[in-house]
């Protein structure tokens, strides 16, 4: 690149996902602008829902616990029609420290991740609207306007397109959004609530004709979401409406007053098939739409941002190949299509109208929702901890064979390889553990430790192993030497021996918690990406593996 740029990237858009990827960007050492056409924050609550694996991306960044604070926790959905529960689906077995959804308005989220933006030195600049661009294998130019209609050319080397549903930069690339919008319009209502029910849950009442939805938002503030059929009009519906409403479906015993947000709106499913034409990428809403059922909107959205960040920072800086940045489409698109096909189904499961298809529904509910491995699905989906990138083309492992585990370890070897082959695969979310430092007996978390922008390289000396650890500071001292600071090495001991290495960082884990969580019988290695996601792994430790995944990616 030759040309000389105003700034490295340009983000258009500063809702929850704009102001994320202007947040990593940041961290990652990417200087941003970062622009939106309304000339103020938003004051709506709209998105409600924050799921664990978001919290996790949170607290990466050290905003969770102010964010869990002002919010509201959700432990649990329960489901009823007809007045009877139908299913129940707990949260509290979520594979996270975060087993729960948070309710926190979108504007109060907006309004952490600007202050936390403006912490590194980034204000969003508002009045300011993207009217077009251009761009060739240098770099983009866009065209900027102000409210006063002043225009101003910028160039950037790259584009981001968070601007939401209606596109601009879509739009410009003349990407359809294909798909289609649902028959069925819904209304809104924030307000006060006088409810039987413990507010730590959220509740679904489907009735004959119409359903609703109440989330818990803390000091007895609820958001109800409802159906309307084609014929019921499409404006805002007044208090008397939805107190009609929650009468007919719940059957008294609750009363709305104190309305803060009054809406009607419809929904759509639709989605772009590639995220990115040359330097410009399109992120959250822009990408893809669909039923708010669950709440996967804008928590899909910002970990498209988390995806993109740093993979766009490690090109920006020279430090990574751009060939690199073809995988935020391979990984992110197929998620979508995941979230499209699953609030999909729900919405339509929620919606039924046939009498007969709700009675196979109520009857079937139950018993389905109340196996174990439905709740743990159902937990995971939701929580958006089984989000996962194994198919990714930069995701890579080595592992031995069953026999030539045996040969090597003897019959230690079957139990070895078998946790191994259990443990987290590439591609899979990096399971977060707690440890007691064996000086202060002071708990610790693995992602503690792994917080920050770097690869973090896993040396796990194996619970059975022998205490030679050479071959594993070996690793460490080739990496260093090859990929430099861009790579942390953390040695995961099993035991207290005296131990100690310039490169690496040591853990001690004489529980085996951590051991046990990544299937590390015997001795093995995980790079984790800085997104927090598996990005190789080997048993036994293979260097030559793990130079060619990281050379796979970074210069």
């Amino acid at each position: 690149m030759n040309r000389k740029y105003d700034i490295p990237v340009l983000i258009v858009g500063a809702g929850p996902v704009g102001l994320m990827l202007a947040c990593e960007l940041v961290r990652h050492g990417v200087e941003c602008r970062i622009i939106d056409k309304a000339g103020a924050a938003s004051d709506k609550s709209k998105a409600l829902g924050i799921h664990a694996r978001t919290l996790e991306i949170f607290d990466n960044i050290a905003i969770a616990d102010e964010m869990i604070a002002a919010g509201h926790k959700g432990h649990g959905i329960s489901a009823y029609s007809g007045g009877k529960r139908i299913a129940h689906v707990s949260l509290d077995q979520i594979p996270s420290r975060y087993q729960f959804v948070l309710m926190l308005p979108q504007n109060e989220t907006e309004r952490m991740l600007a202050k936390h933006l403006a912490s590194l030195g980034v204000q969003v600049e508002r009045s300011v609207e993207l009217s077009g661009f251009t761009q060739d294998g240098d770099g983009v130019i866009a065209t900027l306007k102000a409210a006063d209609g002043r225009e101003e050319k910028c160039h950037s080397a790259w584009l981001a397109g968070c601007d939401g549903a209606h596109s601009t930069v879509r739009h410009t690339l003349g990407l359809e959004f294909e798909g289609e919008q649902y028959e069925e319009s819904f209304w809104l209502a924030d307000v006060l609530l006088d409810f039987r029910e413990a507010d730590d849950e959220l509740y679904a009442y489907a009735g004959n004709e119409e359903m609703a939805v109440l989330f818990p938002m803390g000091h007895q503030r609820w958001r109800i979401v409802g159906t309307r059929g084609p014929a019921e009009g499409d404006a805002a519906p007044t208090l008397p409406e939805v107190q009609t409403m929650l009468d007919k479906l719940i059957g008294g015993g609750v009363r709305a007053h104190d309305p803060f947000w009054l809406a009607h709106f419809s929904i759509s499913r639709r989605r772009v098939k590639q995220y990115n034409v040359g330097r410009a990428f399109l992120c959250g809403d822009a990408a893809h739409i669909h039923s708010p059922a669950g709440g996967q909107g804008m928590n899909t959205g910002l970990q498209d941002a988390h995806n993109l960040a740093w993979k766009l920072a490690l090109v920006a800086n020279g430090d990574a190949k751009p060939e690199l940045l073809a995988s935020y489409q391979a990984e992110r698109h197929p998620v979508a299509a995941e979230v499209l096909r699953e609030t999909d189904m729900m919405t339509r499961v929620i919606t039924l109208r046939s009498p007969i298809a709700k009675k196979v529904r109520d009857r079937l509910a139950p018993i389905f929702s109340a196996l174990e491995v439905v709740q743990d699905r159902a937990s995971r989906a939701l929580s958006e901890t089984a989000v996962n990138y194994r198919r990714s083309p930069i995701v890579s492992e080595h592992r031995s064979g069953l026999v030539e585990s045996i040969q090597r370890a003897g019959a230690s070897g079957v139990g070895a390889w078998y946790d191994f082959a259990h443990g987290p695969a590439p591609g899979d979310r990096a399971p977060d553990v707690e440890y007691a430092m064996i000086d202060s007996g002071e708990v610790r978390r693995l992602n503690e430790v792994m917080r920050g922008p770097n690869f973090n390289l896993l040396l796990f000396s194996g619970i059975e192993d022998d205490r030679d650890l050479s071959d594993l500071f070996a690793i460490a001292d080739s990496v260093k030497g090859r990929f430099g600071t861009h790579v942390s090495a953390h040695l995961i001991d099993a035991s207290d021996a005296p131990q100690s290495h310039p490169h690496v960082t040591l853990i001690r884990d004489l529980s085996h918690l951590i051991h046990r969580a990544y299937g590390a019988g015997s001795r093995c290695i995980y790079l984790i990406r800085p997104d927090g996601y598996v990005g190789f792994r080997a048993q036994p430790p293979d260097q030559a593996s793990l130079l060619a995944n990281l050379g796979n990616i970074l210069k």
